[in-house]
């Protein structure tokens, strides 16, 4: 006995504790820090000063480190931070949720990360998707160009999802400030963008881990391979249509380097109109409005924090715009749910929650992002050229609701065995359900960003309900339905990684074919971009100074 016990105090030496008390700090640090650096470099001096201190406020306050013990507002600090959200997963295994993690594991963790984001193009050393074009272009000009970023003499201005370039682009900065060079200073700015990508990534599985209490080896490597994997089945939709006559292969580039896998396969519904992206799609595609949306969408769940929940809300906002906005309605739903449930305390102990100093806090840099964000040219212009709500024109209800049945109604009706009476799920299934019939924007951006907070959390459903069904061998016999639900899942999602697969076959295509060099993503020139009212940019928008942002914080 004592030797075994020897053994567990030594095991216990070498692991590393993970949960939410121990991922909330560098969680919040990750999310919060990029807004922090947009307040102070792209506001006006004193309103970037002040809207960057209540930043830092609102973040300390919603770690909570033991220093502060008490918060006059509202009544005492333990009041404002009584009521909790729903679980995520009812009906799963309770317990602690102590996540002990050896140092080779960790490690195992951090090299997928990071080989991930490698072979997503991070670094400019491995193919890159179309899209890096622009990416490579922001980077670039937030690494060289005095900040806040104005063109054609102050006449039009950057406008655009930068927040996940802060951080990396700053320090690129400094590099370019000490060494007078432009080349070498975006070398260094492209592996920095690597790391801190990499960070968040590596953030993001540990709160995967934890939210599906994958405490064993094979627990952690199946909650990685759904990380990357998880996907709509895609394919089974392009092969329906092009059986159906539907000139699918119009998709598809006739690059000799190309084929079926030389471009991703969402777009099968009808391309440029409908999609839910893989995870590997998106981080591939838009990381810069895909990875702090993640962890966002995680640390609300692990939280369960009312008293917190506009601050995770608004930094998945100023990440990604849409994204913050699905990850509202989630939060809103959880919120509503929060309050059915009579909490301790009643309505009083909920407003109090609800009106917390970190909710109202996050109220300031919510309006200055909102601002922003609508000085977009293409969200300024989309109501002229777009119907803002219902089916886009020339497509068929027979097409989107096969869209609907392939991207997430069957994974929804599988999972909604165990998970029907959770909140979580009826938010998920809502907010799928009506992002396609809203247009802001480019026609199919809202579908795209607005879904990945309900995407992820319906992923960790399929997690959850599958180390449920198959792990716990106690709680249903081998042909009970819902064990047989379970391995329909399994199936379902297998034959949904022929996306993901298909993106890493196509970087590892493109390479083979032209060359590393020639597959990363060359740059354009901003600048020549002519933008005036009438016209839509993604990047650069005209300055307005009747327009909020411009009149009131911009610097």
């Amino acid at each position: 006995m004592t030797s075994l016990a020897a053994t567990q105090e030594n095991k216990a030496r070498q692991s590393i504790l993970i949960n939410w008390r121990t991922l909330a700090p560098w969680a919040f640090g990750y999310v919060v820090l990029p807004m922090v650096i947009f307040s102070l470099f792209w506001l006006r001096p004193l309103v970037g000063i002040f809207v960057a201190a209540v930043i830092v406020v609102a973040g300390i306050l919603a770690v909570n480190p033991p220093v502060l013990n008490r918060v006059v507002w509202l009544g005492s600090e333990a009041q404002w931070r009584k009521v909790k959200l729903p679980s995520p997963f009812s009906g799963t295994r309770e317990g602690d949720d102590d996540l002990h993690l050896n140092r080779k594991m960790l490690l195992v963790l951090a090299v997928v990360a990071v080989v991930w984001c490698f072979l997503g193009g991070q670094g400019s050393m491995w193919a890159q998707s179309a899209d890096w074009t622009a990416r490579n272009t922001i980077f670039q000009e937030l690494i060289q160009q005095p900040w806040p970023i104005y063109y054609d003499n102050g006449s039009a201005a950057l406008v655009y999802y930068i927040n996940h370039w802060m951080v990396p682009a700053a320090l690129a900065r400094m590099v370019l400030l000490g060494t007078g060079s432009a080349a070498f200073a975006i070398g260094i700015g492209n592996v920095l963008l690597l790391a801190w990508t990499s960070i968040g990534v590596f953030l993001v599985e540990l709160c995967v881990l934890v939210l599906l209490k994958a405490f064993t080896t094979k627990a952690m490597v199946f909650a990685l391979v759904l990380l990357i994997l998880f996907s709509g089945m895609d394919i089974v939709g392009i092969v329906l249509r092009m059986l159906h006559g539907s000139p699918e292969a119009a998709m598809f580039s006739s690059d000799p380097a190309g084929g079926m896998i030389y471009l991703h396969l969402e777009w099968w519904a009808r391309p440029g109109t409908y999609q839910f992206s893989s995870n590997t799609t998106l981080l591939f595609w838009v990381f810069n409005q895909t990875v702090i949306p993640w962890l966002c969408t995680c640390m609300l769940l692990l939280s369960r924090s009312l008293a917190s929940s506009a601050l995770i809300v608004v930094a998945c906002l100023a990440a990604g715009p849409y994204a913050g906005v699905g990850l509202a309605v989630i939060a809103l739903v959880l919120a509503i749910a929060a309050l059915a449930q009579k909490p301790s305390g009643g309505f009083r102990a909920w407003v109090r929650s609800f009106a917390s100093p970190v909710n109202v806090i996050a109220l300031l840099p919510a309006v200055v992002y909102a601002s922003y964000f609508l000085c977009n040219q293409s969200v300024a212009t989309s109501e002229s050229r777009l119907t803002m709500i219902g089916l886009l024109p020339d497509v068929g209800i027979g097409a989107f609701a096969l869209f609907l049945v392939l991207e997430m109604g069957i994974y929804a009706a599988i999972v909604g065995i165990a998970y029907w009476r959770t909140p979580l799920f009826w938010a998920v299934v809502g907010t799928l359900l009506c992002v396609p019939f809203i247009h802001i924007g480019s026609a199919y951006e809202f579908c795209c960003r607005a879904s990945i907070p309900a995407l992820f959390c319906l992923m960790l459903m399929c997690g959850a309900f599958l180390m449920k069904h198959l792990t716990d061998r106690t709680h249903a016999s081998p042909r009970s339905p819902s064990r047989i639900a379970a391995w329909a899942l399994v199936v379902c999602l297998a034959v949904g990684s022929v996306t993901p697969l298909c993106e890493f076959a196509r970087g590892i295509t493109e390479v083979m074919n032209k060359g590393i060099e020639a597959s990363v993503r060359p740059t354009v020139d901003l600048g020549e971009f002519e933008v005036d009212a009438n016209q839509a940019s993604n990047f650069k928008a005209v300055v307005n100074q009747d327009a909020l942002y411009f009149r009131l914080f911009a610097g």
